[in-house]
């Protein structure tokens, strides 16, 4: 059965052109602690060849509605493109695409953001440095008359808590089902200023690094593992203390891990070749959220996808060449990958 495509989904955050290139000449070096477990470096003054650079459309709010699109789900996307030329490509791009870009807004002062992103050739990893001009400028468009059945927000700049206020108050006048990867400033702000969102949330989306700064932020946390690093399930079992339906972890080469506070259910890597990096949470972010759409309550197929969404995307140089069409998805998923993830008991 094809996923209605009146199941809209409005995705929040940012859209980019992205520059990505291999870093040759880095070295990689030791982090100071476990947030900062590595660094890149280059030799300074020193003049490095890159070879082919390549270009993509990049940020959340542009991936995750082309993942979302890809799969069959209607999706638009509310982010905001500068008054320059790469502003209209992009548009262009997600429209060709099949995103619905009615909520995509041109700041005709601002230029478009771009990122530029250094791949690790040994690795894969990367470093990613980005602006954010027309991006700071966003604003919920016309949210008041938003008919949505789920919102996704990724990260947020300038003016995030009124915003993010703004998304609450959709959720429980609406009913809006909400999923959120919380971005840097979000994160700094702490667990407690985040917890009334928390508490209203459909799913939660986090890498490692961001579950463990999340779940630190809670003074009484903190100092109970201050000798130790907690627990993967403590994380998560603490994280979904706060409200969240569904708590989901990616680990990169590792998998990923979830709970809907009954099962807890661990996920391999579906893809042990990696190209690049980048747009790869997303990718399982949009995997998982279409599986969710199209059945409510299954966690493992929802993994399954979100899995195998991101291990087709970390084939390819940027974040959308690789993500999956409806089709390739229900070739991909099958029993051999539902049975390698792990479903284990209540955390």
């Amino acid at each position: 059965m094809q996923i209605s495509r009146n199941k809209q989904v409005i995705t929040i955050g940012s859209i980019t052109e992205d520059l990505i290139f291999l870093a040759q000449e880095s070295r990689i070096l030791p982090g100071h602690s476990a947030l900062c477990e590595k660094l890149m470096a280059f030799e300074l003054g020193g003049k490095i060849p890159v070879g082919k650079i390549k270009t993509s459309i990049g940020g959340a709010g542009a991936n995750v509605a082309v993942g979302l699109s890809k799969l069959g789900v209607g999706c638009r996307a509310n982010v905001a493109v500068g008054g320059d030329d790469i502003g209209k490509k992009q548009r262009r791009n997600l429209q060709k695409l099949g995103v619905d870009v009615s909520l995509c807004q041109i700041v005709h002062d601002c230029e478009t953001d771009r990122s530029v992103i250094l791949v690790d050739p040994a690795g894969r990893d990367r470093v990613i440095f980005y602006n954010r001009d027309a991006g700071r400028k966003l604003k919920l468009k016309d949210i008041s008359q938003w008919k949505t059945e789920w919102v996704f927000i990724s990260s947020l700049t300038e003016g995030w808590e009124n915003k993010l206020g703004q998304i609450l108050k959709l959720r429980k006048e609406r009913g809006t089902k909400v999923a959120w990867n919380p971005g840097r400033l979000q994160l700094k702000a702490g667990i407690k200023f985040l917890s009334p969102l928390l508490a209203e949330l459909s799913i939660l989306f986090l890498n490692w690094d961001e579950a463990l700064e999340l779940a630190l932020s809670d003074r009484g946390f903190a100092e109970k593992y201050h000798q130790k690093a907690p627990a993967k399930k403590t994380v998560l079992k603490f994280l979904q203390s706060y409200g969240p339906k569904i708590v989901v972890v990616t680990f990169g080469r590792r998998g990923s891990i979830a709970t809907n506070g009954y099962a807890y259910v661990k996920a391999p890597i579906l893809s042990p070749r990696r190209v690049e990096l980048t747009g790869a949470g997303d990718a399982y972010a949009s995997g998982f959220l279409a599986s969710w759409i199209r059945s409510p309550e299954n966690l493992k197929k929802a993994m399954a996808w979100g899995m195998a969404n991101s291990g087709s995307a970390v084939l390819y140089f940027g974040a959308e060449k690789g993500l999956l069409t409806l089709p390739q998805m229900r070739r991909k998923v099958n029993s051999v990958i539902m049975d390698a993830l792990i479903e284990e008991s209540r955390l």
